[in-house]
Parts: C-alpha cells; structure tokens; sequence
C-alpha cells in the first residue's frame, strides 16, 4: 500500500475510525463554566498528603481542583508479573511525588509519541477542594485495546471536577501485553487460582477495586461510583457490566461509541494465536521465563496494528496509509486477538448473546453513537433508523433492562464542521473540554505544567490533522455563534451526565425529560444542536447488532 497526497473529505473520520478514539478533534474555545464559587487556581491550597494503599501520596492544585497524578494501583506487571493477574500493589516508603502523570503501556508510535514503560499502570484523580460523598466517574480510555493512555487532554476531569465529580481515569495493559493467551501461561495461572488472558480488563476491574478502597480519602462516594468509557472504553464498560468479576464495584456506566462483537475470538482461538505469535520468538512450548525475557518493545514492534483488509480499503489512498503500513502487524500477529476474548471468566460468553439473555448486571446505563461511526446515517428527523453501532447500543439497552437495570439511549449527530459526528464526537462535550482535543498541545493545555507524558508531539498532530488540509482553529478563529452553540451543547450533555452520575437518571433544566427507554417502546435522545429532543428509535431492516467492526 502506498502513501499519497490526496484530499479526501473522509480522511480524518477514517483515522478516527482505524485508530479508535486518537481521533484528532479541532481545538475550538476552551469550556470555561465551571461551578459557582469554585476556587481560583492561585487561591487553592495543595491538598492534604492522602494516604492510600500502598503509602502516602502527594498532590497538586491546578486550575481551582485537587490533582493526583500516577498513582500505582497495583504491583507493575513487569518481569514474573508479565502475563499475571494484577498483584497486591508494592508499598513505598515516605511521601510520594503525584503531581506528574505516570508512562503508558507499552504501545505502537501512531498519532501521539509520549513516555512508555511496562510500569504503566497508574491512575490519576481529580477532585474539588472539600470534595465529600461525592459521585466518582472512573474513565477507562479508548484506543482499539492497543494504544492511547489516561493522561490525554481532551479527558481531563477538571471541568467534571469544578461540577462536583471525582475523577479517575487509569491506565490498563494493551496490545498483546493486555490481551495474550497461552497453553503453558493458563497452566501457571490456574496453578495460582489466577485468571488469565484479559489483563487489560483485570487491570481495569483491579483499578475498580482500588476505588472502592481508597476514593473516599479523596472526596468520593465508594458507593456511588459510574464506569464510563469511549471506543474501546465503551466496549471495556461493556464487558464489565457483563463480568461477573466487576460486580458490585459500581452501580452505573455511561458508555460512548462502543463496538460490535464481530471478530471476537474463543479461548482455543486466542491460545492458538499465543503459540504462533510465541514461535515467532523460537519458543512455540511458551515457557513463561523465556517469554517474559523478551523485551516489550520487540513484543509491541511484532504486534503492530492490527491492519485487516477492511482497514487497507479505508486508508488506501490517503496520507494515513504510510504511517499505519510502517506498524501494521506481520509474523505470528495476524491472528492475535484484536479485542478481549470469551475466556469463561472474565468476559463468560460474547457481548451479543450475554447481552441478548440478559445475563448481565442491573445496572443504570446511558449508551449511544454518533451518525458517523460505522454503519450511520446521515442525520435523524422524527425517527432513528439504527443500523450499527447504533443498534448494537440499542441491543445492550435492552439487556441491561430485561436484567432489571435502566437505561438511556442518545444519539449524537451535531457536527459543527462539514460531514456526520465522527466516532467518539460526544466525548470531549461530556467532559467540557471542547479546547482540549486529543492531538492538541498548544500553551493553553500544557503551559500550566509544562511538557508531561500526556504531552503529543508537534509532528505526529499536523499528521493527526491532517498534515493542513483542516487546519486547526484556535478559539479567537472560531466564529462566535459557532462557539456558543458549541458550548450550549456541552453544557446540556455536561447536564445530563452530572444529573446520571449523581442521581442516577439524566436531567437538565430547560431541556427536554429523558426517560428511560423501554424495551418495546425504544426512545433516543437525539444530539444534534443545543436543544437536544427524544426520538423513536427502531432498528433499520438490514441491520443487526454486532455489525459495527470498531472495538
């Protein structure tokens, strides 16, 4: 495949799609609401020392909220602890400096280039100084389960946080070091009375656990806690209302432009994949110690990413072609899993069919997509015809329901720029970081901290952006109607999902009731400007709900 020039209208939404959630967002006005009688940044005293699990951590006051940065949730999975279960965290002595972001997990250089190390997985809070009993949202990242991390600024919970939110966004392991089965690793894991395969999940599910043992040191409610999650995020959210391992870590779970289950692999499937990928170092037998030898960055470099024949067809012919061509997979990665696999255990059975019997937890859940991501259209008038992504959400909601939970449906269609709402849209409007898109680093993200791991390299966002070809508008750029309609629409999704994460069921004054939906009278709430309105919503035809390819 060969890398050119062109100008297609579909470029971006295209990379947005491939590299699930590193879409590159325009940076437009900088949400600046914030609470009533939030406390300016200068005249915010550091917190308190917190004692936590493991010792004593150290924060930072920024921009009128409380901030803890890298915080270790659990042991690193680093040398007998690769392929493991997440471990007991290992304790510190004194007072630990959190006031800078942990490294990612290891994972391909394709949009953003920021530190990596194994020794990934961290977490970072963001709290309202006297934040008590408060409701906690743990953000779990997208990034199609093999690249991004917690630390990207358009996630940045401090908006959430001046509106009375805790905050926790942590890093999980990804790629073939997240999801990665193996005869001879089953073996020691069993031997252990361990789990095995879906590390990436196990971390989240161990971060779940962190929070419920230590988030009321911070100001939040352990009782009251929302999984939420865009992309890949969405689909982890997913999985965990689903696992019977999560239960009880949390009540609620907002999920963003979740995938279908297409391409999910069985454990034999995912196995077979680990003693190929194995060979492919001269140890097909998979004994643990040799295999924990290799260095993680020849294990990321044999992955790649994932490039199927679907992927090829949407880059060809673009100026993202080359860059994904250069880390695409090769050797014994073709078959390795792209997402998390049934292991019986974690994820007991495939999305589809746990959702399909309801075999999952009663929780409250508000899920949706936009019109861009696979299988959209484009727009809606008096009726959502869900094809998709759209009617995968669809299909989850009423399994959440028939299993005693609630859940509301929403469907983002507004798009200030030319075309539908890319994949993952909303997710910048329900944090009130319209000025902070992913890809973005200039000084009014970073200026107040200097460069960090969450820090994107300048030539890695013009290609993100389209090398040009849109190019990045400040606020001052922005015509001032467009950035007030803009605005209005975080603030009544800003609304809801405060209304959700507190309450339990999503409200916003001078805006339209959002019912629940019900299963034999299926209502969106349809996004498309700053009135936002409730809409019938029926599944199209030709579509079913594990068509959408996306993680």
């Amino acid at each position: 495949m060969t890398a050119r020039r062109t100008r297609p209208a579909a470029s971006i939404a295209a990379a947005a799609l491939l590299a699930a959630s590193i879409a590159a967002f325009s940076a437009a006005s900088v949400a600046t609401a914030g609470a009533s009688g939030t406390a300016s940044a200068a005249s915010t005293a550091a917190p308190a020392v917190r004692s936590v699990s493991g010792g004593k951590v150290q924060g930072l006051a920024l921009d009128g909220v409380h901030v803890w940065r890298g915080i270790p949730f659990v042991a690193p999975p680093v040398g007998p602890l690769r392929w493991r279960a997440p471990q007991p965290v290992v304790p510190w002595q004194g007072v630990r400096d959190a006031t800078q972001f942990g490294p990612a997990c290891p994972q391909p250089n394709l949009f953003y280039d920021v530190p990596q190390s194994e020794d990934c997985l961290t977490l970072n809070i963001w709290a309202a100084p006297g934040a008590r009993k408060a409701p906690v949202l743990v953000w779990i990242h997208g990034g199609g389960f093999i690249n991004s991390s917690s630390t990207q600024p358009a996630t940045d919970g401090t908006e959430l946080a001046k509106r009375g939110i805790v905050v926790v966004a942590a890093n999980y392991r990804l790629g073939a070091l997240g999801m990665f089965a193996h005869p001879a690793l089953a073996r020691e894991a069993a031997a252990a009375g361990e789990p095995t395969g879906n590390f990436g999940i196990l971390d989240q599910i161990a971060a779940l656990k962190w929070v419920r043992d230590n988030i009321a040191r911070f100001g939040g409610d352990p009782s009251n806690v929302t999984v939420s999650g865009v992309s890949a995020g969405g689909t982890s959210s997913l999985i965990l209302v689903q696992s019977p391992l999560a239960r009880g870590l949390f009540t609620k779970a907002i999920v963003q432009s979740a995938g279908g289950t297409e391409g999910v692999q069985t454990l034999a499937q995912a196995e077979a994949a680990g003693v190929a990928f194995a060979a492919e170092f001269g140890d097909a037998a998979g004994d643990p110690a040799r295999l924990r030898d290799i260095p993680a960055k020849d294990i990321v470099a044999k992955r790649g990413f994932p490039m199927t024949e679907r992927r090829q067809r949407m880059l060809a012919g673009n100026e993202f072609g080359g860059q994904y061509e250069a880390v695409q997979s090769r050797g014994g990665a073709e078959g390795m899993p792209t997402k998390p696999f049934v292991d019986g255990k974690v994820l007991v059975k495939d999305l589809g069919e746990a959702y399909g019997a309801a075999e999952v937890a009663s929780v409250r859940m508000i899920i949706g997509a936009t019109n861009g991501e696979s299988g959209g259209q484009g727009g809606a008038t008096d009726r959502i015809e869900a094809r998709g992504a759209m009617a995968a959400a669809l299909g989850r909601a009423e399994g959440v329901a028939k299993a005693g939970g609630k859940a509301w449906l929403y469907y983002f269609t507004y798009s200030p720029g030319r075309g539908p709402a890319p994949h993952g849209a909303a997710m910048p409007y329900t944090f009130g970081n319209l000025g902070k898109a992913q890809g973005n680093v200039d000084s009014q993200v970073f200026a107040r901290t200097g460069p960090t791991s969450g820090q994107v390299i300048a030539g890695n966002r013009e290609r993100a952006e389209g090398r040009g070809e849109r190019r990045r508008r400040t606020s001052a750029e922005v015509p001032p109607a467009m950035a007030a309609d803009r605005q209005a629409v975080a603030d009544a999704l800003l609304a809801y999902w405060i209304s959700f994460m507190r309450d339990g069921r999503p409200a916003a004054d001078g805006k339209t009731a959002w019912p629940d939906s019900s299963p034999g009278d299926p209502r969106a709430l349809l996004v498309d400007g700053p009135a936002p309105r409730l809409i019938p919503v029926r599944t199209a035809p030709a579509a079913t709900a594990a068509t959408d390819r996306r993680p």
